[in-house]
């Protein structure tokens, strides 16, 4: 009797021995057969479709070399080889949703859709075979995320130790930025930052060699020329300066205290000086001026020397400008004269400090046939007729050009002369 069996999903019947009549027709042997040469997979390998999926059962697996997907670009190595955009995918624990691993576009590992998270407390990332890198991470306090920016370009990471260069304008939210001493010591310099009106900007310049910012407090040595913009004011100490302290056109400019001997020049606007001033080597090519009853003490050395000169050749003045309740002084050491020379060093006049001070012209007898070296005193096409302003114990001088006299006043004008 013949015997039924099925082949993908088709009958076929199957005679016993001595059977007959079961050669042909449907389902008879001859269609069994050529089903099985057909329909069953062999060793030569090529397409095989299943109309289903298969289980192998709870006791044995497959064992292969490798396993390819159906992608037109698997892998070529490897013994799971899938397509760049292929997912391997597990179910996750609520059985809601699937967790994918897959590789990206950009040619990374990407775990649903996230980096891929390593569990180790420490040592979590180790690159490189022999000599290795470690990227490590000790467990915070909290979850935390650490982020790292576009840097629009390619960059590193600002390390601990080493030389780097760092290019691009960084951005400190601390108002405060500590910096270690060197030698391996533990004190530390605090740079702060105070509560600003406006975002500013501080600009260092080329200070042309190795130099140092000038503080508020200690002892600097200045060198170079230093040009200020305003006034330079509460000079407590001494100030040094080597090469030239140059203020630009600005009234405000002033410097008060300046004790120390100092090359000083004062570009158009001038300088006030506060209080008693001693300097040495001054040039002021402004004015200058002295306030709050201060001195102007002048000190050249060995050979005494105070020039108030014009670089353009024009006239110079010097000015004392008294206010409207106290005159004006030019006043000398006790015992010593006040004298006006000129370039070649020849007394023109002396003011003398005897008891009652005299004023001389000149510094020699002149030649009869002299063109200078005179007292000039003023000159009136007539007799004088006006009073003069009364000064105690002195009386003015006066030359009629019109009747050739000369004249004092002595509470009337007389003249001296026939």
């Amino acid at each position: 009797m013949a015997t039924t069996v099925t082949y993908n999903a088709i009958q076929y019947r199957v005679p016993a021995y001595q059977d007959t009549g079961y050669a042909q027709g449907s389902g008879n042997l001859s269609s069994y057969l050529i089903a099985l040469a057909t329909g069953s997979l062999t060793l030569s390998g090529g397409s095989f479709p299943l109309t289903a999926d298969v289980d192998f059962g709870a006791s044995f697996g497959l064992k292969s070399i490798y396993y390819k997907s159906r992608s037109a670009n698997p892998g070529t190595t490897g013994v799971v080889r899938l397509g760049n955009t292929e997912v391997v995918a597990w179910r996750n624990a609520a059985n809601n949703a699937d967790l994918s691993l897959t590789a990206t576009a950009a040619n990374y590992l990407s775990f649903n859709g996230s980096g891929i998270a390593a569990t180790a407390t420490t040592n979590q990332i180790v690159l490189g075979t022999t000599n290795t890198t470690t990227i490590n991470s000790t467990a915070p306090a909290s979850s935390r995320t650490y982020t790292i920016p576009d840097a629009g370009t390619t960059a590193s990471f600002v390390m601990t130790e080493g030389s780097q260069s760092i290019v691009g304008a960084k951005t400190f939210d601390s108002s405060s930025l500590l910096i270690k001493e060197t030698g391996g010591g533990n004190d530390t310099v605090t740079i702060a930052c105070a509560n600003l009106g406006a975002s500013r900007t501080y600009t260092i310049p080329d200070a042309g060699a190795t130099a140092s910012f000038v503080m508020t407090a200690g002892t600097q040595s200045i060198t170079g020329a230093i040009t200020l913009a305003n006034a330079v004011t509460a000079i407590t100490g001494n100030l040094e300066q080597t090469g030239n302290i140059i203020f630009k056109n600005d009234s405000n400019a002033q410097i008060r205290s300046l004790s120390e001997s100092v090359t000083l020049s004062v570009r158009n606007a001038g300088i006030t000086m506060v209080g008693a001033v001693s300097m040495d080597a001054t040039t002021v090519t402004g004015g200058l001026t002295l306030t709050t009853a201060g001195d102007l003490n002048v000190n050249s050395g060995v050979s005494p020397s105070c020039y108030v000169t014009s670089s353009s050749g024009s006239g110079v003045q010097i000015r004392l400008l008294a206010s409207t309740t106290t005159a004006g002084y030019v006043q000398t050491q006790s015992n010593h004269p006040l004298i006006f020379t000129t370039n070649n060093g020849a007394n023109a006049i002396e003011i003398s400090t005897t008891t009652r001070k005299s004023v001389v012209v000149g510094d020699q007898a002149i030649a009869t046939n002299a063109t200078d070296g005179f007292l000039y005193i003023p000159m009136c096409a007539g007799t004088p007729t006006g009073t003069p302003t009364s000064y105690a114990g002195r009386g003015p001088l006066v030359i009629d050009s019109t009747n050739h006299k000369l004249y004092f006043y002595d509470g009337a004008w007389r003249d001296v002369g026939p």
